[in-house]
């Protein structure tokens, strides 16, 4: 039988200095680093052997260069009349974004619910439209019995949707409480952006290093010369295996820096969660982290750098196998459609345990593999919720960042009609586009960051639980309130029963409970089982109120 996971794992948010921290996974720390110098080293040869010049001309091939034809005198021209309105985009969507996580902590719930909702409006209204066309029909049926189903499983998941509703109403007070998590995100993804630039430059400087050779064959990419054959480019053997090398660091790259965000916001979180007992007092003592996002954006540097790159590593393996999925999908009928959906279940389970693991590293400085092993068993003790949570809350979150955008676009198009109102629809176009493109990655940014709070949320309580704390009551009796959790009685022996659930409006965690002197109740699904007497010298049993989450998901 499960104990509680505090007689097993050394919870590193209770008080100690983060200095004792060690630095974990440090080997792909290092990997990661060598694989940027080899990186950088390919792309200063490459600089050194280009043959830009041979790109533009070649002394059989001629002059590769062709004219652009059909350009639109008006675009530069309009997009540097419209740079006031241009410049009005960020703001706009900075102010509906603060509005935007305003509604979330005022009235979550509402906003969860008419986000949900409003998808199920969606679907309604193609279900009447293709009604009111003819021969449409079965199309109509169709989205019909989606639009049932919608709504259905909206019933059926409405407590987790509660759930959800609470932890986003969390992150919001997080990043608030917080807002440096926001430049020193931004940073993170400046950083990433230099070192993604620089791969890049390697990859053009490879594509350099090669020559323009004469060929009879017609294919894509080669140019016809004046005698009527072709001339195709040609890139030296080492070039190709450059390429793919670079390839994989600028994507690594990618995962890393998306991976350190993760981390800084999961830390941050603890330090938000676990200020009463916790992470508030690990820092020289002083009883405070008087700032955990420089804390946590140094330790993803040293300590945590390691776990980070490995994170990233097995991200970046999970986006491979994604791809393959999709052109096994694309490719090999129905036997390719069923590789890849076995395929995309494999992938969902990996990253879905590789993001918490992260998050638990976070707030436990454990190594990975520790990390995904002790998240593991909280799935085993608390059940599958923590999906549902994170499959509801990134519904949320990037439907209501896709509507908030056209919002933002249809702005800046009012404005940009009253400040040109003989603006042609080349000008509507461009700006409308750049609004649209600038709100989504904006609004999506904000999004991923709360996403990441609400992991961090739902890994903290569980934490909490296991370990008989109460870090934050406030969150934790509205999340057990919600749940209706069954209390779990430990015996000094080892042995599990679960009590009798009594109606309360209130719900106290974590307490001791008394035995019941009688009767107990076995494990779920099993028969009465008579209690055994206890030893008068034996502790008092203690109760840990881990929610059974098994038995309130089929309720």
């Amino acid at each position: 039988m499960d104990t509680p996971l505090a007689s097993t794992h050394s919870l590193a948010v209770t008080p100690q200095s983060l200095l004792k921290r060690k630095s974990t996974d440090r080997a792909f720390g290092v990997a990661y680093v060598i694989v940027l110098l080899v990186t950088f080293g390919i792309a200063i040869a490459a600089g050194l052997k280009n043959n830009i010049d041979g790109m533009l001309h070649d002394a059989q091939c001629g002059p590769q260069s062709g004219n652009i034809n059909g350009t639109d005198a008006f675009t530069a021209n309009a997009i540097v009349a419209e740079v006031p309105e241009l410049l009005a985009i960020p703001i706009i969507s900075v102010l509906i974004g603060m509005a935007w996580m305003g509604a979330m902590r005022a009235c979550a719930k509402g906003m969860v619910y008419g986000t949900l909702i409003g998808q199920g409006l969606v679907l309604g209204g193609l279900t009447l439209a293709f009604l009111a066309i003819p021969g449409l029909t079965i199309l109509a049926i169709f989205f019909g019995i989606i639009f049932a189903m919608y709504i259905l499983m909206l019933f059926c998941a409405r407590k987790k949707i509660n759930l959800t509703a609470t932890l986003i109403e969390q992150a919001a007070t997080v990043v608030q409480v917080h807002p440096q998590v926001f430049l020193s995100s931004v940073l993170l993804m400046i950083l990433g952006a230099i070192v993604y630039g620089a791969c890049t430059a390697a990859a053009l400087l490879l594509l350099t290093n090669g020559d323009w050779v004469l060929s009879n064959s017609t294919s894509d990419g080669v140019v016809t010369s004046g005698s009527g054959t072709t001339c195709q480019r040609q890139i030296p053997n080492a070039a190709v295996a450059g390429l793919s090398f670079v390839g994989f660091a600028s994507l690594w790259s990618v995962e890393v820096f998306s991976a350190m965000r993760f981390y800084v916001v999961s830390f941050v979180t603890g330090v938000w969660y676990f200020k009463a007992s916790g992470m508030a007092a690990q820092e020289g003592g002083s009883g405070t982290v008087t700032n955990p996002v420089t804390t946590a954006t140094k330790l993803a540097f040293t300590k945590s750098f390691g776990t980070i790159c490995l994170t990233a590593l097995i991200m970046y393996i999970i986006e491979q196998l994604r791809r393959l999925a999709k052109k096994q999908s694309q490719n090999n009928g129905l036997a390719g459609v069923l590789i890849a959906c076995c395929i995309n279940c494999l992938v969902a389970y990996l990253e879905f345990i590789t993001r918490f693991a992260l998050t638990l590293h976070a707030l436990t400085g454990d190594d990975l593999s520790t990390s995904a092993r002790t998240f593991t068993s909280h799935l085993n003790r608390h059940g599958f919720s923590a999906v549902w949570v994170n499959w509801i809350a990134n519904w949320v979150f990037h439907f209501g960042a896709f509507v908030l955008s056209l919002l933002i676009t249809a702005i800046c198009l009012v404005i940009t009609s009253k400040s040109q109102p003989g603006a042609s629809v080349g000008v509507f176009v461009a700006v409308g586009i750049l609004s649209f493109i600038f709100a989504i990655v904006f609004l999506s940014f904000v999004a991923g960051i709360l996403l990441n709070v609400i992991d961090a949320c739902y890994s903290c309580l569980i934490l909490d639980l296991d370990h008989g704390a109460q870090s934050q009551p406030q969150v934790a009796q509205a999340i057990l309130i919600i749940v209706k959790p069954t209390y779990v009685i430990q015996h000094p022996g080892g042995g599990l029963a679960v009590t009798v659930e009594q109606p309360t409006a209130a719900v106290a965690y974590a307490q001791p409970y008394a035995a019941q002197p009688n009767m107990a109740y076995g494990q779920p699904n099993m028969t009465y089982v008579q209690a055994q007497p206890l030893d008068p010298n034996a502790q008092p049993p203690t109760a840990y109120a881990r929610p059974i989450v098994s038995e309130y998901i089929a309720k």
